[in-house]
């Protein structure tokens, strides 16, 4: 079964350094995998215009951005504990352009299974029964 984290074009800042993705069941964005929402290719052909529209949103394979993605070590809170860390996977800004590549190759790949499926359809009905 593929899963898609949605990358938010719209909420990704350069200075951020990091990619921002949509959490779980469209509610919220964040920086770490761990996190993000994972969402399956029928959730994204079911409404692909809010999903992947390829202006402020890219589907992008799970397995894609876990391949780019880093740990990163941060403190989490240093009134608390200061000896206690936490290591999160995130990916950096400047994968950006390598996982629009990606999502470029799965749209192409896409659209020709869909002109295949279009064309054996029209077979299929031009065929006698």
């Amino acid at each position: 079964m593929n899963e898609f984290y949605i990358l938010s074009l719209k909420w990704t800042k350069r200075k951020d350094n990091l990619l921002t993705f949509w959490g779980p069941s469209d509610n919220g964005y964040v920086f770490r995998l761990e996190c993000a929402g994972r969402y399956s290719a029928e959730q994204i052909e079911a409404n692909q215009a809010y999903y992947d529209s390829g202006e402020h949103t890219l589907a992008i394979p799970c397995e894609a951005a876990e391949v780019l993605s880093v740990l990163v070590t941060n403190v989490v809170s240093k009134s608390l504990n200061p000896d206690r860390v936490k290591t999160d996977r995130v990916v950096e800004y400047r994968h950006l352009a390598a996982l629009k590549l990606t999502h470029g190759a799965r749209r192409k790949r896409d659209a020709t299974r869909k002109q295949w499926r279009a064309k054996v359809a029209a077979l299929s009905q031009e065929m006698p029964r």
